[in-house]
């Protein structure tokens, strides 16, 4: 077994950051002989090292490696050639201290939390890629929802109350829907899947 190639882009979805998507370099038991019980033993799966600055994981969006889906990648073609520096996630901290087994109003609280979370994600999706279609996915309007949706995700566990700015909100009337003569790339890869679900759906094979 060899190395895929030098390197591989790795990132999981959702992501809202440039700087969430990161070349690494892929290596196997050829050049690494003490790795070879890991590729006995583990099979579609990332292993990430221990070792070193920063933990890749987290300059992933902030993953917290509990049960997140890893896109990697090696084809030449997609592996970008500017990497943008990742974001340094600020760690959660859970305010509820109490020790002991969580109470049936403990588990009622946290549960509740979710439907608000589940809002709160879907309005910065929704308001990030609004402001993507229209100026970009690196503007600042972007790079702020991004920093906040890993903020929302952890609110359920941390209980930080959290409020998208209204300098962020995109006003409906303001929304484009994508179509082939969009700017972005996404905007028109969307357009044609958005096409080939109508067509699929018209000849009944969906």
């Amino acid at each position: 077994v060899t190395s895929l190639l030098p390197q591989v882009v790795v990132s999981k979805n959702p992501c809202y950051l440039v700087g969430d998507i990161r070349v690494l370099k892929a290596v196997s038991s050829y050049e690494r002989p003490e790795l070879k019980a890991l590729e006995r033993d583990l099979v579609d799966c990332v292993v990430f090292p221990i070792e070193g600055k920063n933990a890749h994981s987290a300059e992933i969006a902030g993953s917290d490696l509990d049960g997140d889906q890893y896109f990697v990648c090696w084809d030449k073609r997609i592996i970008p050639l500017h990497v943008s520096d990742p974001y340094t996630y600020p760690a959660f901290s859970i305010k509820n201290t109490k020790k002991g087994p969580a109470s049936a109003i403990d588990l009622i609280s946290y549960f509740s939390r979710q439907n608000t979370v589940s809002d709160l994600t879907g309005r910065v999706d929704s308001n990030y890629r609004a402001w993507a279609n229209m100026k970009g996915s690196t503007c600042f309007q972007c790079v702020r929802l991004g920093q906040l949706f890993s903020r929302v995700v952890d609110s359920a566990k941390s209980g930080e109350r959290i409020k998208i700015e209204d300098s962020l909100l995109v006003p409906r009337q303001s929304r484009t829907s994508p179509s082939a003569c969009s700017k972005f790339v996404w905007q028109k890869l969307e357009h044609y899947a958005n096409c080939f679900v109508e067509g699929q759906l018209k000849t009944g094979n969906f």
